[in-house]
């Protein structure tokens, strides 16, 4: 998938259907259950196995400050990430709050992501360890996806 003029990359690995994967992932349903790109802030109440996002505990994300990878257990690190206005206006409005979610998948129609050219490459015909292998060796190169990923992958 490609974004904007800047361009980002992410990978991922569909066992069975490669279509249903890229609906999953960018025309998600607002309660998804599951496993999306992680960009939107969840706007209501998250169901347990949401991705978190500054949590004391458990896996949150990390964004880049100066060169070093910082996990955003610290509630200014949050508006490093690309939030809407409604998710800024949500965070700033509760104060006390400890934990938010990350929503499973985006929505490209919607208007936080409408502007954006999204492009979907797959392989197909591939041994499913294979896939495995080439996805390690692509983030070895690359890195990990930057879209709000967990440095350890999910």
């Amino acid at each position: 998938m490609v974004l904007g003029a800047e361009s980002e990359i992410y990978n991922g690995i569909a066992k069975d259907n490669v279509m249903q994967r890229v609906q999953h992932h960018l025309l998600a349903e607002k309660n998804a259950g599951w496993s999306g790109i992680s960009l939107d802030i969840l706007l209501e109440q998250a169901q347990s196995h949401r991705k978190k996002v500054l949590s004391i505990r458990g896996k949150v994300p990390y964004v880049e400050i100066n060169g070093d990878l910082k996990p955003i257990r610290d509630r200014a690190l949050i508006f490093c990430l690309n939030l809407s206005k409604p998710e800024k206006e949500y965070i700033k409005s509760k104060p006390n709050k400890t934990t938010f979610f990350f929503r499973n998948g985006i929505n490209i129609f919607e208007d936080k992501h409408k502007n954006y050219i999204y492009k979907v490459y797959f392989i197909t015909g591939v041994n499913w360890l294979y896939l495995g292998y080439v996805e390690k060796k692509w983030r070895e190169k690359y890195g990990l996806p930057k879209l709000c990923s967990y440095s350890s992958g999910r």
